[in-house]
């Protein structure tokens, strides 16, 4: 039985091919590594919008309503304040 490539001692230099091949690959992935990075970054940055904010502004949305005399207005904003508390 034949071997198809010839055995390479490890001190013997990788093919020019190879090494485009190596490169080409480390390319991509560091390309892919930079967009996931981004895409953490942007999930982040959307999972944290204001929430204090958004809880303050529910709080009073509430307040409004129930001086208003309108409950279930106040029960729905009480209840976004709620979902939106820090």
């Amino acid at each position: 039985m034949q071997r198809v490539k010839p055995h390479r001692t490890p001190s013997e230099p990788i093919p020019e091919r190879d090494q485009e091949r190596f490169a080409r690959a480390g390319a991509y992935v560091r390309v892919g590594l930079a967009l996931l990075a981004l895409l953490w970054v942007g999930s982040a940055r959307a999972a944290a919008r204001e929430p204090l904010c958004d809880w303050l502004s529910g709080i009073s949305e509430a307040a409004q309503a129930q001086a208003d005399g309108d409950g279930a207005a106040a029960e729905i904003a009480a209840r976004r304040a709620l979902a939106a508390r820090p």
